[in-house]
């Protein structure tokens, strides 16, 4: 089957050029309002702006209907959510309850339970609201694979970054924001550039582009970079991500019939949301286990463990969120400067863990789709060559 047309791919990049501008921004906005405002109003602009996309949408958008349709498929919403919803919820508490206590165990045998509940459930309808048998197109699987490992690895930089930049180098919520642009402004960029040389060039490897930024912004991290030097893993993983936005989504459109189209984009939609959401709780669990790790043995090797005794798990949450003033608190004035390093130290070292889990995240997920996302499916586009004898007849 052949790449997708102009007007897909032209869709494509602009869908994706539009979740740069919105990666770009969200950074810089978010920052700003916390620091005027506070961090609650980072989630309270969202109603009037959600209120006004909604009256927007029913305006202009031209409602749809699939007359083909029997009912909502309400089985599959509920145990799809209960699933997703115990599976975060064990990757949010396993750390601080133990990976290996009863109330994690039976969270992750709930969420285990109802996503086989779910397949059935699937499997047993006439109009089911995922259609599994797409995934048996080897294309298609590799750009869903594409599309959870760009998630689950690059954007959730995005979160993560922020915090970063304000331990290691003090910077404030806004000031983070800026600082987030060598990431953000690829976004925004090479959607456009990848549209360019769309005729030239295969997106089956672009998931190797996060992998490298975030592997080498962790080394940089783990040697201490500077902010320059570490902005230039973020451009390298911004990149990548920028260019595999569209990409990913016209790699999967152009594989299944038309009239599936639909359905093809809102198991593309729900991938990169759960790819985001299990990558925030489930790299969330290794920083604050690396961190505390860290932290555990710096204050040992001060002789602040018996002073901090009961106190560590509240002070790591502390560093984790950005707080470190309030960790400093916690201890005598004169070993405040000691525990400024140290709380830089255990969320630095913490943070390069992460990135490298993301990094390995995004290289197997780039192995998987580059074997399975078929080369003659996914060949650049390119236009027929114009023999001289039909000028004349163009002309004319």
């Amino acid at each position: 089957m052949s790449s997708a047309g102009p007007t897909e791919r032209a869709l494509s990049f602009f869908w994706g050029t539009v979740i740069g501008v919105a990666v770009a921004l969200g950074p810089l906005v978010g920052g700003v309002i916390t620091s005027s405002f506070g961090w609650r109003w980072a989630f309270l602009v969202n109603v009037p702006i959600g209120a006004a996309l909604v009256a927007l949408t029913v305006a202009v958008v031209e409602e749809s209907r699939d007359p083909d349709a029997v009912r909502l498929d309400l089985a599959g919403m509920v145990l799809f959510g209960g699933g997703l919803f115990c599976l975060v919820w064990a990757l949010i508490d396993g750390d601080e309850a133990g990976w290996s206590s009863r109330p994690i165990l039976l969270k992750l045998a709930a969420a285990i339970a109802l996503f086989i509940l779910f397949v059935v459930a699937e499997r047993a309808q006439t109009r089911p609201m995922v259609d599994f048998s797409l995934f048996r197109r080897r294309t298609f699987l590799g750009a869903s694979v594409a599309m959870l490992g760009f998630a689950s690895s690059a954007q959730v930089m995005m979160t993560y970054l922020p915090l970063y930049l304000q331990n290691a180098f003090g910077l404030g919520a806004a000031a983070a924001g800026f600082g987030m642009l060598p990431f953000a402004l690829p976004l925004f960029f090479c959607p456009r550039i990848a549209a360019a040389l769309a005729e030239r060039m295969s997106g089956r490897t672009l998931l190797a582009i996060v992998a490298l930024g975030n592997i080498a912004t962790a080394a940089l991290i783990a040697a201490n970079g500077t902010y320059t030097a570490i902005a230039i893993g973020m451009v390298v993983t911004g990149c990548g991500a920028g260019l595999l936005n569209g990409e990913t989504a016209k790699v999967s459109m152009s594989v299944i019939p038309p009239e599936r189209g639909g359905m093809a984009s809102g198991i593309g939609g729900t991938l990169r949301f759960v790819g985001l959401v299990t990558g925030i709780a489930g790299l969330g669990a290794v920083l604050a286990s690396e961190t505390r790790s860290h932290f555990v043995r710096a204050i040992a090797s001060l002789g602040l463990s018996g002073s901090l005794a009961g106190r560590t798990q509240f002070m790591v949450s502390r560093i984790i969120s950005g707080d470190i003033s309030g960790v400093v608190d916690e201890v005598m004035p004169a070993a405040r400067g000691a525990m400024i390093d140290v709380s830089r130290g255990s969320f630095a070292a913490g943070f390069a863990i992460v990135l490298v889990v993301a990094g390995g995240i995004a290289t197997l997920a780039a192995l998987l789709t580059v074997i399975l996302v078929s080369a003659a499916e996914t060949a650049p586009a390119r236009r027929p060559r114009m023999e001289s004898s039909h000028l004349p007849e163009m002309i004319d």
